[in-house]
């Protein structure tokens, strides 16, 4: 693969900056609440022909999608923005909207009146700050964000744009945002990880400014997340709660686990019916029952089939690149990828679609997600009433005998209570 430069002598680049990168979406509310999201400098990742053609030109991805389909019933407006430039923002977002100045100007005229919430990490969780202050935003969240561009491992001289524009003031004003904080009166929400040096230098810098509501957490990972429940409750809850979450643990390095027990139970509103989220640990269980059961059927010999002979899959990721390997050599093909809001067009060359639009032909649904099967049924079954749907627990258990399921059922029992 082919690695590419980020300045104005890439073609892909200046074709995709011409117009876009920015998608809005309207809620299900009418009650003048927006949701603002701003990509990361790994809106796509590593820098190269073949992934920026996957992410930006086909798939048209924007990070923070999966929180914001959980919360679409909550708002009235949501808007994702992204620097496909990957240069903090500061040549806007495309042409039209060239600077950040343009950016904030053309949110400033059709906002009006709305309750704003901004969320980015990283480079998004920058161009957060700046946008919420701009706005008078209600809250914003910002997850490991810089500060100054000049300090934070000296971006300023290593990123093309940056370096273009370093004594042009249009753009250079942003890159450090120190004096924008000296007045502010929106409360930011910083999550950090404290571990990490460039985290931690960057809260260094800003934390004597005003609205600045931290939260260190015992990660060494550079702007490392809450969980998706966490996040959606941090979005939808009263600011003043939110703040109480940075008082509670100010002064101290908390456990990721721990904060996000915390912000559930305190933020959550008995009011707000967030989408299904499933917690990670449940996740994490199910699938080391998964993996194990996989390397019993393989160690075996034994082949992977199911009765249907046109299938879909419920879900992609790592383990349907597993799965799509497994039915190479057999009759049974895969036809599609079934997800409940695709955030691409594709994955591994397959197209990824809703459950409305399923297929005709598909004849067998394999559900990845086995864990929350009920749930998924019954989505399924209110489009397709007569179609077959399995977990991929029960496709990996096929023609493994009764006694060898009870066996192999008690030894991940016994891994899981180990852990």
């Amino acid at each position: 693969m082919g690695i590419f430069r980020l300045d104005e002598d890439n073609e892909y680049l200046n074709q995709a900056y011409k117009e876009g990168n920015i998608r809005i979406l309207r809620g299900l509310a009418k009650n003048k609440k927006c949701l603002i999201f701003c990509s990361s400098n790994g809106i796509y990742f590593p820098n190269t022909i073949e992934v920026f053609r996957y992410k930006i030109i086909c798939n048209d991805f924007y990070e923070w999608s999966r929180v914001a389909s959980l919360l679409i019933e909550q708002v009235e407006l949501v808007i994702f923005i992204r620097d496909i430039r990957k240069n903090f923002y500061v040549t806007g977002i495309n042409e039209q909207y060239n600077t950040i100045d343009h950016v904030i100007k053309y949110f400033a005229n059709i906002l009006g009146g709305y309750e704003i919430t901004i969320a980015g990490s990283s480079a998004g969780g920058y161009m957060a700050s700046i946008l919420g202050v701009a706005l008078k935003a209600r809250l914003v969240i910002n997850i490991g964000g810089q500060w100054s561009l000049y300090t934070n491992n000296s971006v300023v001289d290593r990123y093309y744009f940056l370096r273009k524009y370093r004594d042009n003031n249009k753009y250079s004003k942003w890159y450090d945002l120190k004096n924008i904080m000296t007045e502010n009166i929106v409360p930011i929400f910083y999550l950090y990880s404290a571990n990490n040096i460039d985290d931690k230098k960057a809260y260094d810098y800003i934390k004597d400014r005003n609205g600045i509501y931290e939260v260190a957490t015992n990660s060494y990972e550079h702007a490392k997340p809450v969980s998706t429940e966490a996040l959606c409750h941090l979005l939808l809850a009263d600011v003043e709660k939110v703040k109480q979450i940075s008082l509670s643990n100010r002064g101290s390095v908390v456990d990721i686990k721990v904060l996000e027990t915390q912000i559930i139970n305190k933020l959550k509103e008995p009011e707000i019916v967030i989408g299904q989220v499933d917690s990670t640990e449940t996740k994490n269980k199910a699938y080391l029952d998964l993996l194990y059961e996989w390397i019993v059927k393989k160690q075996k010999g034994m082949p992977f089939a199911c009765e249907g002979n046109c299938i879909a899959i419920w879900g992609s990721g790592k383990y349907f690149a597993l799965l799509q390997n497994e039915f190479v050599n057999v009759e049974t093909k895969i036809k599609c990828i079934i997800e409940s809001n695709p955030s691409a067009k594709e994955y591994m060359n397959y197209p990824i679609v809703r459950i409305e639009d399923l297929p005709k032909e598909i004849d067998t649904i394999i559900v990845i997600p086995y864990y929350d099967i009920e749930n998924i049924k019954r989505i399924i079954f209110s489009c397709h009433a007569n179609i077959n749907v399995i977990g991929i627990n029960e496709l990996l258990m096929i023609g493994i005998g009764e006694d060898e399921r009870k066996s192999n059922s008690i030894c991940v029992r016994r891994i899981l209570e180990s852990k």
